[in-house]
């Protein structure tokens, strides 16, 4: 018959023995656990060997781009990363788009291509500028099954056909000094860098790219005649940021039409990254802040960030849960997003105005509550930033029966008043 346990004895001395260390291995474990939550920081999770400019991600794969040293692949998180430059006669890697197997990436002169994963790469360079070392390529994107590229030498350059040719996209642009690409739905914009006496700033177009404007209505002068350079763009929801060498962040709520600078943080922002309604943005030297209220306030979030070329953060990258930041220091940093994103902030601090029903299927009532507004307009935006209705003189608290003429979708619609400012809304068209 088995006995209960109460009737067992621990009466050798080796069971106490081992029983003292069960207890101070489970305390040590409770003791590290806490600490862990207590000292939430980045995470470094492997070294490569020169220092790490570019991260990005398709399917089961992390990609980093080296310095000087080339591709690297991670399977497992990023924990450890492996070369992939079977084929790469340029190792010195800045900038990797990723879509399925494909891979397109941009050296310092040249664009190569793999359709394995990066197993193998081909040169792609059909119709590009000889490489001359006289140019870097500083962007590249996807838009549709388009791939645009920026450099600092030979401007823009656009492929049809997944890189078996290019051709040059630099009508209107005469500094084709570039630095950064952003597909902003029926907008692109691209971000300059100053040549000799030629302006930087910001350049838009509504043709996919066969001709460009200026847009730098707010946009502060680096000297007399020279706009700031531009580092990087970011969108939440309706409101475009852009990052400037030297004078902080700019933002615009009209697709670009007018900017406006949020200060003095950020001075030299490298590169911006956008989760929900939080705002990041990496710097080459002082680490990586975040704004929480679209770049009103910001604070640093350095914990783990330990020495200079730790906190000289070439890029963000969000994948999964996790935020990647690649450092010059050659390691590659991680952290939850959780950590720093506390959760899907509402666009405003307070719901200022909404929808009734909500989705619309025949008609809807937009309700605005207690603004302290007398007169106010409103605009509906489509997910391109298009605006596509305004609503002028209103006066009162409520608009009423708003007769639907939008196609299906979602849409955004922006409340300007005469006393506090913008608000924002949100609506579903079934």
């Amino acid at each position: 018959m088995t006995k209960p346990l109460s009737n067992f004895k621990i009466n050798d001395k080796h069971d106490k023995a081992m029983k003292k260390i069960n207890i101070v291995v489970i305390q040590l474990l409770l003791l590290c656990i806490f600490s862990f939550n207590a000292h939430a920081q980045w995470v470094a999770t492997d070294s490569l060997d020169s220092p790490v400019r570019n991260i990005c991600a398709s399917g089961a794969y992390l990609y980093a781009c080296s310095e000087a040293t080339g591709v690297y692949r991670s399977s497992d998180f990023g924990f450890s990363f492996v070369a992939i430059n079977n084929g790469l006669g340029n190792l010195s890697t800045r900038k990797m788009i990723a879509r399925d197997s494909l891979l397109v990436l941009a050296t310092s002169n040249s664009i190569y291509k793999s359709i394995n994963h990066g197993n193998s790469w081909s040169l792609a360079t059909n119709g590009f500028p000889p490489p001359a070392n006289l140019y870097d390529i500083t962007g590249i994107i996807f838009r549709g099954d388009s791939i645009l590229v920026a450099t600092s030498g030979a401007g823009l350059y656009c492929s049809l056909d997944f890189c078996q040719s290019w051709f040059s996209l630099n009508n209107g642009l005469v500094n084709t000094n570039k630095k950064c690409l952003f597909d902003n739905g029926n907008r692109l914009f691209v971000g300059s860098l100053n040549e000799f006496n030629l302006n930087g700033g910001i350049h838009a177009s509504d043709d996919n790219g066969g001709t460009w404007f200026p847009e730098n209505n707010g946009v502060p002068h680096a000297f007399p005649t020279y706009y700031a350079e531009i580092y990087d763009f970011a969108k939440i929801e309706l409101s475009l940021f852009a990052s400037t060498f030297g004078y902080g962040i700019l933002k615009t709520e009209d697709n670009g039409e007018t900017w406006q600078n949020l200060g003095t943080s950020c001075l030299y922002g490298d590169n911006l990254l956008a989760i929900n309604n939080t705002l990041f943005c990496s710097q080459l030297g002082p680490g990586i802040s975040k704004s929480p209220d679209r770049g009103n306030s910001w604070s640093f979030i350095n914990e783990g960030l330990v020495t200079t070329d730790d906190k000289s953060i070439y890029e963000l990258y969000k994948v999964g849960s996790f935020i990647y930041a690649g450092s010059n220091s050659h390691k590659v940093f991680r952290r939850p997003v959780s950590e720093v994103v506390t959760g899907i902030q509402n666009i405003s601090s307070k719901t200022y105005a909404t929808v009734q029903p909500n989705p619309i299927t025949d008609y809807s009532r937009i309700i605005i509550q207690d603004l302290g507004i007398e007169k106010y307009s409103i605009e509906v935006f489509n997910e391109s930033g298009k605006c596509v209705k305004k609503f002028d003189g209103l006066e009162g608290k409520k608009l009423g029966l708003l007769k639907v003429e939008f196609v299906h979708g979602v849409y955004f619609f922006r409340i300007t008043g005469t006393k506090n400012g913008l608000f924002y809304g949100k609506f579903i068209v079934d």
